[in-house]
């Protein structure tokens, strides 16, 4: 009789497990203090003159998934304040984008039970206002998104429709998250999508990499440009007959946009497209041939420059964060690298106050060890003017300055 009650024990606390885990609600924890591997994706500039870290830190002490990291910290890279988001299963931040009123609206993908895009809100102080999942009976990986004309927001996501198959996916929302209307865009071929950009004409730019055959391994990059209700303006596929990988893109002065992408071709080579507003190539440039450099964030500056995050190995097989600029013609006019670690890569690059560069950076004293981030502070001529380790769990070493 003991051992059946002591069975029927079990089975109750094991039910209510399996039911705590579905019910899981995600929550903010303020307070970092475990060891894990931090990882930054993106800098926001915000509107009160701070900066937002979005990223992802997998703690040792966790056996499954990876914690959205969201930092704030002030211009000079003091930390104002600092959340974990997360759940039973989650991935880290993908992207980030500040609302009117200064609150941030992030991006992942939510893996409880089935993958699903995940959105969420936060106001200024890195409280959750809302957060809401958006999928079906497959998979839906949350990747980028963008703000839309009308307050709300369009996602992009991967969305699998088979094995070893995936179409691209848009979710519109309205400000508060709401779905207004989905849609799919693929074939019989792979798609992966990377990035979403607004245009100045009320039209959006859905840029990834599609396979050349629903068969091959080879892919091309893939843009495909639509309007607000998401009917298709024109679509391109650019690739060089080799293995082609998108990596960035933004929107040039002129309209038009300026791809970031690697190609087999030239040897996995860092390569720049320039494309006029209606798709068509301009000019194709490869940047540093015959180099191990691997760029990772393009940003357009006013008057028609680039500026480019990034790494490069070293000869003695350490890498280091690299700042590109280039002219509005992909010329290289300025090439500085950063080293603290045996492994540095630079994620993200933006204008800093002073009208210098803001580095995002991860750094970690070997390809083995645990990373954190770095943000690096440079003038416009690619000096060093601070950098600050923004993430460490040693409280005494938040900051330096």
């Amino acid at each position: 009789m003991k051992s059946l009650a002591r069975i029927l024990t079990l089975f109750i606390i094991f039910t209510l497990f399996l039911c705590s885990c579905a019910l899981w609600k995600p929550s903010l924890y303020t307070h970092l203090n475990e060891i894990g591997h931090e990882h930054g994706n993106k800098l926001l500039r915000t509107s009160d003159g701070n900066l937002v870290i979005l990223g992802s830190i997998t703690s040792q002490f966790r056996e499954f998934g990876t914690d959205i990291l969201l930092l704030k910290t002030k211009s000079s890279g003091k930390v104002i304040w600092k959340n974990k988001f997360s759940n039973v299963f989650s991935a880290g931040g993908r992207d980030i984008l500040e609302t009117s009123d200064g609150s941030l609206v992030m991006i992942s993908t939510n893996t409880d039970h089935l993958s699903d895009i995940w959105l969420i809100k936060i106001d200024p102080s890195g409280n959750l206002i809302w957060e809401r999942s958006f999928g079906d009976k497959g998979g839906e990986y949350g990747k980028a998104f963008t703000k839309t004309t009308d307050g709300g927001y369009l996602l992009l996501a991967d969305k699998e429709s088979g094995i070893d198959d995936n179409d691209l996916w848009l979710v519109k929302t309205d400000s508060e998250g709401i779905e207004e209307w989905n849609k799919g865009f693929g074939g019989n071929r792979n798609e992966r999508g990377i990035k979403v950009i607004s245009s100045n004409e009320s039209s959006y730019l859905i840029c990834g990499v599609a396979n050349q055959r629903w068969w091959s391994k080879v892919y091309d990059l893939l843009l495909i440009k639509i309007n607000s209700d998401g009917s298709v303006i024109w679509e391109r596929k650019i690739g060089t007959k080799s293995n082609d990988y998108l990596i960035d893109v933004c929107i040039t002065d002129d309209d038009g946009y300026m791809i970031l992408y690697t190609s087999a071709k030239y040897n996995y080579a860092q390569c720049l497209i320039k494309i006029d507003a209606d798709g068509n190539e301009e000019w194709n440039k490869t940047l540093f041939p015959g180099r191990d450099v691997h760029l990772k964030r393009i940003k357009a500056l006013p008057g028609g420059d680039f500026i480019f995050a990034g790494s490069v190995y070293t000869l003695n097989g350490d890498s280091d964060v690299l700042l590109v600029k280039t002219d509005m013609s992909g010329n290289i006019i300025l090439n500085k690298s950063f080293g603290e670690g045996e492994s540095d890569s630079g994620y993200d690059i933006d204008i800093s106050e002073n009208g210098g560069y803001l580095i995002l950076a991860n750094t970690s004293t070997s390809v083995y060890s645990n990373k954190q981030i770095w943000l690096i502070e440079t003038d416009e001529n690619g000096e060093l003017i601070n950098d600050y380790n923004t993430v460490t769990y040693d409280e005494n070493k938040i900051s330096r300055q």
